[in-house]
């Protein structure tokens, strides 16, 4: 069986689906929850880029709270720190998307060593990978709190490549969201791309050698590469 190169995927849209939360959020507000569910994911990167930029860091977990509390005020509703404490609990046990599971087999039994690679604190994805069944799949979780700078900064994909003990070249990120591909091409690491809702390409950023809309669609790519 030839060398694989090592498969870093990231977390959040990726594996599990954040549009979810809204099914949570329907409890308390039913007619907005779709567009609330969207705005505090919004705000989530955002302040973690924000934070970054300013040479500050705050775990994950916070800068979620944080986005959701903005969110809601932002939108002129209000929680309490109870029902926001049940939100931030259902984000830590969001399901992963259909293809996930059969795609993640299929690399698995191709001989590909993966990890999880995410702003998430550990604590996060821990509950994730044990809430969504995941967990076998993976051999580490590389996360954004080790060295408390969030993607795009170049410096998180190289640090996976040291964690995972692979040069650049044979390290490859596996991401959904479009500025995480363009980070992690900058950095030097290849990347593919997880395109399931045809987004635009990032005009920022290089094109990705891989571009799929589905896990076992790229299993089929990079096995016969």
């Amino acid at each position: 069986m030839p060398v694989r190169e090592a498969l870093a995927f990231d977390m959040y849209g990726t594996l599990v689906d954040t549009s979810a939360i809204k099914e949570q959020l329907a409890a308390f507000f039913p007619e907005q929850a779709a567009q609330l569910a969207q705005t505090w994911r919004q705000h989530q990167l955002e302040f973690s880029f924000r934070v970054t930029l300013m040479g500050q860091y705050k775990d994950f977990a916070s800068v979620t709270r944080k986005a959701l509390d903005y969110t809601l005020d932002a939108s002129k509703l209000s929680l309490t720190p109870r029902q926001k404490d049940s939100l931030m609990a259902h984000y830590n046990a969001l399901v992963p998307h259909a293809d996930v599971k059969p795609g993640l087999e299929r690399l698995q039994s191709a001989g590909f060593p993966m990890v999880i690679f995410s702003n998430g604190a550990p604590s996060m994805l821990h509950d994730l990978l044990d809430h969504s069944g995941l967990r076998p799949y993976f051999q580490d979780i590389i996360s954004a709190d080790e060295i408390k700078v969030y993607k795009p900064t170049p410096k998180l994909y190289q640090h996976a490549a040291q964690r995972l003990n692979r040069p650049l070249s044979e390290t490859r990120l596996i991401s959904a969201n479009p500025f995480d591909v363009t980070g992690a091409l900058n950095a030097g690491i290849r990347a593919a791309l997880v395109n399931r809702s045809n987004l635009p390409l990032d005009p920022l950023g290089a094109t990705p050698d891989v571009i799929v809309k589905t896990l076992t669609e790229l299993a089929d790519a990079l096995t016969r590469a």
